[in-house]
């Protein structure tokens, strides 16, 4: 697999509120970045996973099964 099919994606803010209050667990502010080397993890030899780059940033920003 090319190395070039990753690139670093800033996927916006951690919901901190959203995520203590549905889990109860405290994060620090900051954004959530999917590194080259976790997308290579996560998708693996599975390039079809891929489509659904376009809609981690929407998954990050409004988390609705947070807890499930």
């Amino acid at each position: 697999m090319k190395g070039d099919v990753f690139k670093k994606l800033d996927l916006g803010p951690l919901p901190v509120d959203t995520i203590a209050r549905c889990l109860g667990v405290k994060l620090e502010p900051g954004n959530v970045v999917f590194y080259p080397e976790a997308q290579k993890h996560a998708f693996g030899k599975d390039l079809e996973r891929m489509a659904c780059l376009d809609h981690l940033s929407d998954v990050v920003a409004t988390p609705t099964h947070v807890g499930q």
